[in-house]
């Protein structure tokens, strides 16, 4: 089983970040981003954590398909930027990824896949 099947149960690090690549988070992302980005989306409270160290997406229920949660997904975050002051976030993502501003376009747009446009 995978969140492919059945979204709202625990899954490994690995199949969550390969469900997200497929359709919510930049395909470009390899595996250097893995723990990063789901280590944020936990801070975010996007996803929870349990004792063995599986995660789970905190606001899915056992009857919602796993489109529909990653269309859900995709709301959220637009709403999230939107919402939220872009320099703010950027600062965010540096702090987080403690990494040098010349990143900060990429982690704003890259992560999600959001065009400049």
């Amino acid at each position: 089983m995978s969140p492919v099947e059945a979204p709202h149960l625990y899954y490994s690090f690995s199949l969550w970040f390969a469900w997200l690549r497929d359709g919510v988070l930049n395909n470009d992302i390899d595996a250097n981003g893995e723990k990063p980005i789901l280590h944020y989306l936990i801070d975010l409270n996007i996803f929870k954590v349990n004792s063995t160290g599986l995660l789970k997406i905190v606001m899915v229920t056992d009857n919602q398909s796993s489109d529909t949660v990653k269309i859900s997904l995709i709301k959220s975050f637009n709403d999230f930027l939107s919402a939220t002051n872009l320099s703010s976030l950027i600062r965010s993502f540096i702090v987080h990824f403690s990494l040098k501003s010349s990143f900060k376009v990429w982690l704003l747009f890259g992560i999600f896949g959001i065009s400049l446009k």
